[in-house]
């Protein structure tokens, strides 16, 4: 772990009010991009399965129309983080390794292109969360209550996630794009 990168991830997350002019640029890109791979990891392997399960066991699918409207809604919602994550990794990624070689691409791609796309993926899992608050009829429902913090907790943490990318890893790629003499 790069020591100087944890540290300013871990103060990012502690305070929203951490600009672009704050950002070190010495900052270790291999180490940030590793983290946000990992990150990819969690949610898409760990966590989001986690919460498809025990969604099915909270809400008894199959049984109702509700049921099968916010699973599928759940499924196109992991689908989507899926995509956004994906471009990351097959696009964002590849492009930060060639600059932090020193190359300066190809002219067609620049961080701002991402930064213009980069899309707020937490926002529909909070209202999966008030669907189901709303529409589902589970009074009294430990599992369905234990379900609905993990979705507010996972909407959390993607929004921290995405707070490091375009505060953290966008300035940081844009001053290695201007190190390296791309434009922008």
């Amino acid at each position: 772990v790069d020591t100087k990168t944890f540290l300013t991830i871990v103060n990012l997350l502690l305070d929203d009010h951490t600009t672009a002019e704050q950002i070190d640029p010495s900052l270790s890109v291999e180490a940030l991009v590793s983290y946000l791979q990992n990150s990819h990891s969690y949610f898409l392997d760990f966590r989001l399965p986690l919460i498809r399960r025990k969604l099915i066991e909270a809400i008894d699918c199959g049984h109702s129309d509700v049921s099968f409207a916010i699973m599928r809604y759940f499924d196109q919602y992991v689908a989507e983080v899926r995509k956004h994550m994906n471009y990351e990794e097959t696009t964002v990624f590849p492009y930060v390794r060639s600059l932090v070689q020193g190359k300066s691409g190809n002219g067609k791609y620049n961080i701002g292109i991402f930064s213009k796309q980069h899309d707020q993926v937490e926002s529909r899992l909070a209202e999966l969360k008030n669907i189901i608050i709303k529409y589902y009829p589970a009074t009294g429902s430990n599992e369905l209550n234990s379900v609905l913090f993990d979705i507010f907790s996972c909407a959390t943490d993607l929004a921290s996630h995405n707070r490091i990318e375009d505060n953290l890893f966008v300035p940081l790629i844009a001053e290695l794009e201007r190190k390296n003499g791309c434009s922008r």
